[in-house]
Formats: structure tokens, C-alpha cells, sequence
């Protein structure tokens, strides 16, 4: 069975207060940035765009999508390219 981290913990905190609050940009965002510390990116990264259409104006939820997708193009790039 799975340790249960103190990261774990607070992302189910936060997915419990996104369900009180879905339109809550502040904690779509501090979900995603536990996800990437997790490295979870797909998570992160889909927090990350949820945060900027609720915020579209926001450069933080840009630049984080900005550095997932690096991480996740350069991550698989020998699996599309072996």
C-alpha cells in the first residue's frame, strides 16, 4: 500500500475545498503546483489550464502550463522518437 505524504494529504484538502468552490483560481493553482512537486504533471498541467480560464488574465497559470508542457515534450520525447 502507498505512503501517504503530507503532499497527498493537501492536495486532498484542496480537491475537497475545489469542490465547495470550483471557480476558485487560488486553489486550482496551489493543487497544480502540489501535482508538478508531486510530479504528476498531467494533473498539474490540467489544474494549470483550469486556473487560466477561470483567470484568463493570470501570467502565473501561463507560465506554469508553459513549463509543464516542456516537461512533459521533452520527458516522452524517446517514446514518439525511439
Amino acid at each position: 500500500m502507498p505512503q501517504v505524504t503530507m503532499i497527498d494529504n493537501a492536495i486532498q484538502i484542496l480537491s475537497a475545498a475545489i469542490d465547495e468552490a470550483p471557480n476558485d483560481y487560488t486553489l486550482f493553482m496551489e493543487r497544480g503546483k502540489l501535482y508538478h512537486q508531486k510530479g504528476s504533471f498531467d494533473k498539474a498541467l490540467n489544474d494549470f489550464i483550469q486556473a487560466s480560464e477561470i483567470n484568463p488574465d493570470s501570467r502565473k497559470a501561463e507560465a506554469y502550463i508553459e513549463i509543464i508542457s516542456e516537461i512533459l515534450n521533452y520527458r516522452y520525447k524517446d517514446i514518439y522518437n525511439p
